[in-house]
């Protein structure tokens, strides 16, 4: 769908300033904890998007190209804006007169659902952020990109971009945080969401928590699939289907939660709300059990 190609390649222009992140202890990785508190939707070209769906899109989505990153005197990391390095583009060449650059694009980069990126993606996407409107617009602008006739698709993975002036934002203003930083540095992310459509498209792995415990764990496609646990069901049909219609399949829950304060060891806790639960479920907690590759489920049943 094309608003999700516009996703992947949205431009977060001008905004430069790096998202703090928090060091993991005794190891060279950093984790980021995105919480579903913040970001109001993930297509920051929208009317509306606000200030943490720019900092998600910072470390989700693959850009052109991305700023390097430098260590300063305390040790701390941040963005480099005298140096561009490839990200989507593999490479790129500047012409003689300085009134264009063309980019390579890579060949091995794809959307969500396995289809490739081409040069004609990336001028949908550079066409639509010089005419939304508003920041996107703004900040393009910024750096002389004004109309769509200055992208240009030379074949499907090279792609022009034509200067109305000579102008030292121009390059900058495509350098935006993405994906490969978050690669070169060793981040990952906790993303905390009951959105199982946005879960879908940003995770790789999938827990799902009831009452504060793990009731069922994988990759995205193994839970996604093939859901084991009863709760996992029930949250899942909640999620719309484009052109269906009404809400027949949803899974509803009666009664209500057990209290999560000092819960019962050995009683299932989801037993009460279960639709498939039995005897055993209210003596015996279910402990998870592997279901092939990374596929884990705690429920008897499963």
């Amino acid at each position: 769908m094309r608003w999700t190609k516009a996703f992947l390649l949205a431009l977060v222009a001008g905004l430069l300033s790096m998202p703090s992140v928090a060091q993991a202890q005794g190891r060279a990785d950093t984790l980021v904890v995105v919480t579903e508190v913040g970001p109001n939707m993930l297509d920051i070209h929208a009317p509306g998007a606000n200030r943490p769906s720019y900092q998600s899109s910072w470390n989700i989505y693959d850009r052109l190209l991305t700023f390097g990153s430098k260590t300063l005197k305390d040790g701390s990391r941040m963005y480099d804006y005298a140096s561009l390095k490839p990200e989507l583009a593999e490479s790129w060449q500047g012409a003689p007169d300085g009134m264009s650059v063309t980019f390579k694009l890579r060949k091995d980069a794809k959307f969500h659902d396995g289809s490739p990126v081409t040069a004609n993606d990336v001028k949908w996407s550079f066409d639509r952020a010089v005419t939304v409107g508003g920041l996107p617009t703004f900040q393009m602008k910024a750096g002389s990109l004004e109309k769509p006739e200055q992208f240009e698709v030379v074949d499907d993975y090279t792609f022009r971009v034509k200067f109305v002036r000579k102008d030292k934002l121009s390059m900058p203003v495509l350098g935006v945080p993405g994906e490969r930083l978050r690669r070169q540095l060793g981040m990952s992310y906790l993303f905390v969401s009951h959105d199982l459509n946005v879960v879908r498209l940003l995770a790789d792995r999938v827990l799902v928590m009831y009452l504060g415990r793990i009731v069922e764990m994988g990759t995205v496609n193994e839970v996604f699939a093939r859901p084991r646990h009863p709760y996992t069901r029930a949250l899942l049909s909640c999620v719309p289907e484009p052109g269906a219609a009404g809400t027949g399949g949803r899974i509803r829950l009666s009664g209500e939660p057990r209290s999560p304060i000092d819960p019962d060891p050995n009683v299932c806790r989801f037993d009460g709300r279960c639709p498939d639960g039995v005897e055993r479920c209210a003596r015996e907690m279910p402990l998870l059990r592997s279901f092939g590759g990374a596929h884990l489920s705690a429920c008897h049943l499963a």
